[in-house]
């Protein structure tokens, strides 16, 4: 069984918390210890079993940054939930997490049974339901005279539970059904599963609240990812000025992107959907750019255009379905597999680009073209692709530069980013991209880029 590991050194809160892991993630089992050297040990034994780490940092015995030095020191990534009341932006222990290349959350306390389940959320190991809500809370109810007392509230002899530290977080129409105090939202124990119920479909998708702090962790990521991906088109001869130019250039766009709110929302999603699906989304946007400054199609909007796209194509996607692009794609597999079939093998990945299409139509203003540009992004030469089995000739030039560099990047990882593996995906795509007239002028362009380069 795939585990969880715990370390507080406050009993009560130790069991709180354990309640509450192991009432939203029934299939892991959840080890606890009240030392960060404990939770060392149990690591040591089978790092690769363990999902997600949950610790304090203030502890005898071996410290929560212990932890996180043990994590460096053996380049391990496992996601990391930091919960404690002594980091900050300015404090030691946050340049010591800044070091960690996994996935970092960080939560202060006190924390409130709806600050607990946003961020587990945030590791996207189980989506929340109201049950889990429900269930949680229980949990909170029944230890309520053993953690902080802030969390609470009695009128007449009610007991309520805080789900939210601060009322901006929350509609209107939600506050309005609640509870509220001192600017915060209290709900009785009685309402627990309606209040998340309405919550969950009226703040649906991507509305978790996110700390400065977190933001900040995950645009260091995002940067990190972003140097990786450079020095991946750099291994296979693309000129240092081409990289840093098209490098530069996605750079200033994430910039603009996450001070859209929906956009930001989306793109800590993908961030948070693991590093493979986020430095594909990069790696695509790189192939795209190229392309672009190939066909002088450099005005900004195009390029924003097409940024989005690259970015959030798979936005509905998890890391597993990723790995369907390059074992069911009937070009890469030289076989023919009909849209019907696909349906019903795999019908998450079926619908993932009009998903995602849908996503991205809600958010107020979105270039023109963008959704449909995600809407076709699996549209293949001769119309083998789906959802539409459009043929090239009924394919915007755009969403024809956008789909050769889609398929591309695929290929790129299936064969390796390396020069071999650069001759081998040209190849692939040679002959299979010559049976769609448009589809293969654009591949030609591709392959001056790279082969030249190299």
């Amino acid at each position: 069984m795939r585990k969880i590991l715990l370390a507080e050194d406050s009993l009560d809160l130790n069991e709180c918390y354990e309640g509450i892991l192991n009432s939203f993630f029934e299939n892991h089992q959840v080890s606890t210890f009240i030392s960060g050297n404990k939770l060392i040990e149990m690591l040591s034994v089978d790092p690769t079993k363990v999902d997600l780490i949950v610790t304090d940092i203030l502890m005898l015995n071996g410290t929560g940054i212990d932890v996180v030095k043990y994590l460096i020191q053996y380049d391990l990534s496992i996601p990391l939930l930091v919960v404690s009341g002594v980091v900050n932006e300015n404090s030691h222990e946050f340049t010591i997490l800044k070091e960690y290349k996994g996935v970092v959350k960080i939560l202060n306390k006190p924390v409130t049974a709806h600050d607990f389940i946003a961020k587990l959320s945030a590791f996207n190991l189980k989506t929340p339901t109201s049950n889990s809500f429900i269930s949680i809370s229980k949990k909170m109810f029944e230890m309520s005279d053993q953690v902080p007392t802030n969390l609470f509230l009695k009128i007449s002899d009610e007991k309520y539970v805080k789900v939210a530290n601060s009322m901006s977080v929350m509609e209107d129409d939600i506050i309005e059904k609640y509870v509220k105090s001192d600017n915060e939202i209290f709900v009785k124990e009685k309402d627990i599963g309606d209040f998340f119920d309405f919550y969950i479909k009226k703040m649906s998708h991507f509305d978790y609240i996110y700390e400065d702090i977190e933001i900040e962790s995950e645009i260091r990521m995002q940067a990190q990812t972003l140097v990786s991906v450079s020095n991946r088109f750099k291994k296979i001869g693309v000129d240092q000025k081409t990289v840093s130019i098209v490098k530069n250039m996605i750079d200033v766009n994430l910039n603009l992107i996450r001070n859209i709110k929906d956009f930001k929302s989306m793109l800590l999603k993908i961030t948070n959907s693991g590093d493979i699906l986020f430095e594909h989304s990069i790696a695509t946007c790189f192939v795209v750019n190229i392309l672009l400054r190939k066909f002088n199609l450099q005005e900004d909007i195009v390029k924003y255009k097409m940024i989005l796209a690259s970015l959030f194509h798979d936005l509905t996607l998890t890391e597993f379905s990723l790995d369907l692009c390059t074992t069911l794609d009937p070009l890469i597999e030289n076989i023919e597999i009909k849209s019907d079939m696909l349906k019903k093998n795999s019908p998450s990945f079926y619908t993932h680009p009009a998903d995602a299409a849908s996503l991205l139509i809600g958010v107020k203003n979105l270039p023109i073209g963008a959704d449909e540009i995600v809407m076709n992004h699996h549209e293949l030469p001769g119309g083998h692709g789906f959802p539409r089995q459009r043929v090239g000739n009924n394919l915007s030039k755009l969403s024809l530069i956008f789909n050769t560099s889609h398929f591309f990047t695929h290929l790129m990882y299936v064969n390796g980013w390396n020069a071999e593996g650069l001759d081998k995906t040209i190849s692939q795509m040679d002959e299979k991209f010559k049976i769609d007239g448009a589809f293969y002028s654009v591949f030609l362009e591709l392959k001056n880029c790279f082969i030249a380069e190299s």
